[in-house]
């Protein structure tokens, strides 16, 4: 099974101050991908890039990532890691893509569906910022 086949698995969501105080309780991102946000569609040609009021970090070779402003906290497996680790910097979503490609043994069809179906929903959850009018 390709490491992109269940993209559910890359993305998870928590309330920071329930796994602070101990108690597992998780959100599911619901709806069109955007639509609570009015976020843009992403693209092959969309450049994406961390949104400023979020903070990082590695955990074992997954991600989490705190939104600042609503407390929520999010977890990526290894592969959303590293999608996220190529994303620091303003990248091309079709360089993001072909750079996968290399790494991953998927379908490319498969991949540009996951790719930009998390990519959705990190958008919609005010995590990364996209763009369409620049080049990376």
């Amino acid at each position: 099974m390709s490491p992109l086949a269940r993209p559910a698995r890359l993305f998870s969501t928590r309330r920071a101050w329930r796994h602070l105080a101990g108690r597992r309780g998780s959100q599911h991102v619901s709806g069109p991908p955007g639509a609570a946000h009015g976020v843009d569609s992403v693209t092959l040609t969309s450049v994406v890039a961390p949104a400023r009021d979020q903070v990082s970090c590695d955990l074992a070779g997954e991600a989490a990532i705190l939104h600042l402003g609503s407390g929520i906290y999010y977890g990526l497996n290894p592969v959303g890691a590293r999608i996220w680790a190529l994303l620091q910097q303003p990248i091309r979503v079709d360089h993001l893509r072909d750079t996968l490609l290399a790494e991953y043994d998927i379908a490319p069809e498969r991949l540009e569906r996951d790719l930009t179906g998390l990519l959705q929903q990190l958008a919609a959850e005010r995590l990364i910022e996209v763009r369409h009018d620049a080049v990376a």
